[in-house]
């Protein structure tokens, strides 16, 4: 026995793949740039009109200029630098230079310097989620 399809409303519900979110992803990713790329990613949704904004989109090459940093891009070692605090601080930075108010914090770190204690990553997120 087949199952009946499901409405369209159903099906729309059921999707997975919000394709705003896809094409912030930024690219190209350098060697070790994956939280400065993960953080343009974000901005971009939250702010450009490729996202839920209405600013032009940026690239990681703006936003490191923004940030002081100059080329060859690939030859920066983001790896040693580049924890929660300073994608934090990266994206006040951003923020400030465009106009545009926003906050970061650390809702749960499972491990490493000030890991979070007392909670699941599980029970964070449902307490996140259920205050709106």
């Amino acid at each position: 026995e087949c199952p009946q399809h499901s409405p369209l409303e159903d099906i729309k519900q059921r999707k997975v793949l919000d394709l705003r979110r896809w094409y912030c992803i930024s690219r190209p990713q350098y060697k070790t740039s994956c939280g400065i790329s993960s953080l343009i990613s974000c901005w971009n949704f939250l702010y450009s009109t490729m996202g839920a904004g209405n600013l032009p989109p940026i690239t990681q090459e703006e936003a490191l200029h923004i940030l002081g940093f100059q080329p060859p891009f690939e030859d920066i070692r983001f790896g040693p630098f580049t924890g929660n605090t300073t994608l934090m601080r990266w994206f006040r930075q951003i923020n400030d230079h465009f106009h545009v108010k926003g906050c970061s914090y650390v809702l749960y770190k499972p491990h490493g310097k000030n890991k979070t204690a007392g909670e699941t990553g599980e029970e964070k997120a449902e307490k996140g989620l259920s205050v709106q």
